[in-house]
């Protein structure tokens, strides 16, 4: 029933996005697709959950949203696509129960239209207060998960008084101003070999064979366990960076911008700068702490913490260098991590209606240990809880 309710959003999305365009192209006519209509018309989605349908009129009108959107500025997207038909799926529900106590009965999970399913869920239920929404997805691995758009109650992590500044990289992932460095997997180029012997396998099979499946399924696996040790990764460490400190400066990577060096892009792309600076930004609202951004033209990597001064012929291949000035030692991105932590502790100040901070003595860095935050408390938030069932 669930592979059913997804092919029934795949087909409506379709058949909706094409009388629409079919609509304006031959008529200029700006039409809003009834999707309750479409029953009439195909048998097949009697027999799917209406919400199912529902949910693709509803993605629909939002792709078309967001690509007007871009027009007005940000990042130019296209026009909607087509879906196709492939391994892997999702479709929403809305009505749903919303109390846990009815959602979650006889040692599982109830689904509207599919009934009671069983499911492993490391996540702590108890806490859940008010659930919006279900999502029902189909892995290309053959794994089914229910995403629950839920209220829950968050323990916000004690206070430390400590400031870091971050500075990601791709020979480190990320160095803090403290002098810490933590490794950088890579775990594509680890998995690369495997991957490229699996394409190949799959490429060799005939197309509709059993043999073609069973190849695609394995290269499946592989992608997906792949992506799941960087995700664990970068949660951990995520994670263990929020707890430890109460303020976090990073810089605005220009990421879409740097994978066009196509001598870094594929570290770069492994890497997931994107995703770490995500981690951090829901974290630190979640536990109550504050996250900084500075602006990416801040030259923190050529400027001395010291004294200010700034190089102007530095390359990425300089890794270490000293001030001509105060001829002190640098490590680069050690150097790049202080200058962004006093940055984002200047922003912080600016932003909470303080002075600037100033340094005491002319060539010496000033760093505080703590800052009195201004936060409200926040113990409820709304966060998805992933089930596989």
């Amino acid at each position: 029933m669930i592979n059913k309710n997804i092919g029934g959003h795949r087909v409506a999305y379709n058949l909706m996005l094409r009388t629409k365009e079919e609509l304006y192209r031959d008529y200029g006519i700006v039409f809003d697709p009834k999707w309750w209509l479409l029953k009439e018309d195909i048998p097949f989605l009697e027999e799917c959950d209406s919400r199912a349908i529902c949910s693709a009129h509803r993605d629909m009108m939002r792709a078309y949203q967001e690509w007007f959107r871009s027009f007005e500025g940000g990042t130019q997207k296209g026009h909607p696509q087509y879906k196709k038909k492939s391994k892997k799926g999702s479709y929403q529900n809305t009505s749903m129960p919303t109390v846990p106590e009815k959602l979650f009965r006889a040692g599982g999970i109830f689904i509207p239209k599919v009934g009671v399913v069983k499911f492993r869920s490391h996540w702590d239920l108890s806490n859940i207060k008010k659930i919006r929404n279900l999502t029902i997805k189909r892995s290309s691995t053959g794994k089914y998960f229910c995403a629950i758009c839920c209220d829950v109650e968050i323990q916000e992590f004690g206070k430390t008084g400590a400031v870091v500044g971050l500075d990601l990289g791709v020979k480190d992932l990320i160095i803090s101003s403290d002098g810490m460095k933590y490794e950088n997997k890579k775990f594509l180029k680890k998995t690369e070999k495997k991957i490229k012997h699996l394409q190949r396998s799959v490429s060799r099979k005939k197309k509709g064979s059993k043999n073609r499946e069973k190849a695609r399924l394995r290269l499946a696996i592989a992608h997906e366990k792949l992506g799941n040790k960087r995700k664990d990764y970068l949660q951990k460490l995520t994670a263990s960076i929020v707890r430890d400190n109460d303020v976090i400066c990073v810089e605005d990577l220009n990421v879409n911008g740097m994978l066009k060096n196509h001598h870094l892009a594929k570290s770069i792309a492994d890497a997931s700068f994107s995703e770490i600076r995500r981690m951090l930004k829901y974290k630190c609202n979640w536990y109550g702490k504050e996250l900084v951004v500075i602006n990416r033209w801040e030259p923190t990597s050529k400027k001395c913490n010291h004294c200010g001064p700034i190089m102007e012929k530095f390359d990425l291949g300089i890794r270490e260098w000293t001030c001509p000035i105060c001829h002190v030692h640098h490590d680069r991105d050690i150097n790049a991590a202080h200058n962004i932590l006093e940055e984002g502790l200047r922003l912080s100040r600016v932003r909470q209606g303080m002075p600037e901070f100033r340094p005491v003595e002319e060539g010496v860095q000033g760093t505080a240990l703590s800052l009195p935050m201004k936060q409200e408390l926040c113990t409820c938030s709304t966060e998805e809880v992933e089930l596989c069932i």
